[in-house]
């Protein structure tokens, strides 16, 4: 499954790339973590509530490239969810287009998930609102 936003934020790329970047941030910005830990080695644990059900993962941020992107991954029983953010310069801030590409090992479960595609675009609309509250204050 893939799923891919647009939004505008009012503060400089490398504001908002280096707010991404941070993972102790995620809790921040990211709904439906019911617990999180950061670990030493810069990876870290959160558990997801997604339709009632609690996921652990275990993630880290994969590639950062200066001005262009944060690529974050995130690995679980389901299976692995890569979010790129691709960040561009405009007038007045910074145009993000996050696009998130699961891979999803249950077959029963990319069954049943692929009927959920437009609650977890609501979901990440809503993340990136999240995001830009916490950027532009």
């Amino acid at each position: 499954m893939e799923i891919e936003e647009t939004i505008e934020i009012a503060r400089p790329v490398e504001e908002v790339q280096a707010y991404l970047a941070d993972p102790s941030k995620l809790p921040d910005w990211i709904g439906g973590l019911v617990d999180f830990e950061l670990q030493p080695d810069g990876s870290f644990r959160h558990v997801m509530s997604v339709s009632g059900r609690k996921l652990p993962v275990v993630g880290r941020i994969e590639c950062r490239v200066p001005g262009e992107l944060v690529v974050m991954r995130v690995e679980g029983e389901l299976g692995v969810l890569e979010a790129e953010h691709h960040l561009r310069a405009i007038e007045g801030g910074t145009r993000l287009l996050h696009r998130s590409i699961a891979r999803i090992d249950n077959m029963l479960m990319r069954m049943v998930l692929s009927g959920m595609k437009d609650a977890a675009r609501r979901r990440l609309r809503d993340d990136l609102e999240r995001l830009r509250g916490r950027l532009e204050r």
